[in-house]
């Protein structure tokens, strides 16, 4: 009989029980019996029973994660109409004593740390309720909040998702996907006919007088069987693109050539829309 030298999925889940189960009673048994006495293996059965009500809590819990079908959970009061009291992320799972990734600080650090914040982030590794190791606070918006503000909400806290409460109650959660579709379907229903070109240069100089970056006096704009050219001086190139970009968005043109000079407002240097440098008469 000639046995096969490889383990299958079976054979590797005995094969680390094992080492788990063997490796814990070679380094715990001398301690234990020394505190236990004969009841040594009652402790083993307490332990036991302990260890799997705590993995079926963190199992409960991380069961929640695809449920909601991404990588937090929000937490709330078990009461009906129960506020938010938090929200359990990966991140909060990371800094954990069982896998000894728990945050560690110099002594000189601790030194200077409050005991209070030592306490909490003992707290936080080795918790094993929720409420102990999730985030406590928790930004929101309003159903009733406008997109604009709700990006920059999630620029400013530099979230990917929020949570969208009515009152006291979460009613939701937007996130980054959410308003990237919003405006695919914007972009999408942005699409109109082709204009004039008269109609394409009122609307470009209608657009450019709002815009604080745009030199209006110093450029011209002509539009020709939907070709827009720019002629006139900036005083940094980063306004060429500009330009580019707003008569690009305007139904009907085809195609935007840049005559533009660059000035360097501190060495008097001018520039084309190319970045070569430019010389007096050069056409």
């Amino acid at each position: 009989m000639k046995l096969s030298p490889v383990l299958g999925p079976v054979q590797l889940v005995f094969y680390s029980v094992g080492v788990i189960v063997g490796a814990g009673v070679y380094s715990v048994i001398g301690a234990a019996a020394g505190l236990a006495g004969e009841s040594l293996w009652l402790s083993f059965v307490a332990g036991a029973i302990v260890a799997a009500l705590t993995a079926l809590s963190y199992a409960e819990m991380t069961t929640a994660f695809p449920t909601a079908g991404a990588e937090y959970v929000y937490v709330r009061r078990a009461l009906p109409g129960g506020n938010l009291l938090g929200i359990v992320t990966e991140g909060d799972l990371l800094r954990r004593t069982e896998i000894d990734t728990e945050q560690r600080r110099s002594r000189f650090a601790e030194f200077f740390t409050g005991p209070g914040k030592l306490a909490r982030d003992y707290v936080r590794a080795s918790g094993r309720k929720v409420h102990q190791i999730m985030t406590r606070e928790v930004e929101s918006v309003a159903d009733t909040a406008d997109v604009r503000d709700v990006v920059e909400r999630m620029q400013q806290l530099q979230v990917k998702r929020l949570p969208v409460k009515r009152g006291n109650a979460v009613v939701g959660v937007i996130s980054r996907a959410d308003i990237l579709r919003a405006f695919v379907q914007a972009a999408d229903c942005a699409i109109s006919p082709p204009l004039p070109d008269e109609e394409i240069r009122k609307r470009l100089v209608a657009h450019l007088e709002k815009q604080k970056w745009s030199p209006r006096d110093l450029v011209n704009i002509a539009v020709n069987d939907g070709v827009v050219t720019f002629e006139g001086v900036v005083l940094d190139p980063l306004q060429i693109e500009a330009f580019e970009v707003a008569a690009e968005n305007i139904p009907g043109v085809k195609k935007v050539n840049d005559r533009m000079i660059w000035i360097d407002p501190i060495y008097g240097s001018a520039y084309d829309a190319s970045g070569r440098f430019f010389e007096p008469g050069q056409g």
